[in-house]
């Protein structure tokens, strides 16, 4: 794994596409057995009882292996949301978790800037019944500034 020498800017959200049962453990299982050094995710929302817990995934240090377009590799953290949000909606209590998970990780780092995966490549992910504008509109809410793109 290579170690990130660029300033982070952003974050991106994905989902599994897979079980909302998905854990770190499992995501890093998988990732792992395709070669790459770890999990892709620096973060994942696990989803237990009804509940999202925000996990660490791959260290900050290096740089992500989430996106498939390398600047957002570099310049972008990531999350995940376990579960195939094409399929379903997300329930409004994991919602708000991962509003707070999010909100979490910008204050943290100094982020400025939020997209979903679909929105810098083209695939589904995190999910076409995930509303990035709305996620960005609350999240904006709750940490007093306008999240960009």
């Amino acid at each position: 794994m290579t170690i990130r020498k660029s300033k982070i800017v952003g974050l991106t959200l994905h989902h599994t596409a897979g079980s909302t049962t998905d854990t770190v453990e499992s995501i890093r299982k998988i990732h792992k057995a395709k070669g790459w050094g770890d999990i892709g995710y620096n973060f994942v929302l696990e989803i237990k009882n009804g509940k999202g817990y925000l996990k660490s995934g791959r260290d900050t240090k290096y740089i992500g292996a989430h996106a498939g377009v390398e600047y957002y590799n570099k310049y972008y953290l990531s999350i995940v949301i376990p579960g195939n949000y094409s399929k379903y909606t997300l329930p409004s209590e994991i919602y708000n978790d991962l509003i707070n998970a999010i909100c979490h990780i910008m204050k943290k780092y100094d982020l400025k800037k939020l997209n979903g995966h679909r929105e810098i490549k083209a695939t589904e992910c995190p999910g076409s019944k995930i509303n990035m504008d709305k996620i960005r509109e609350d999240v904006s809410r709750k940490l007093g500034f306008t999240v960009e793109k």
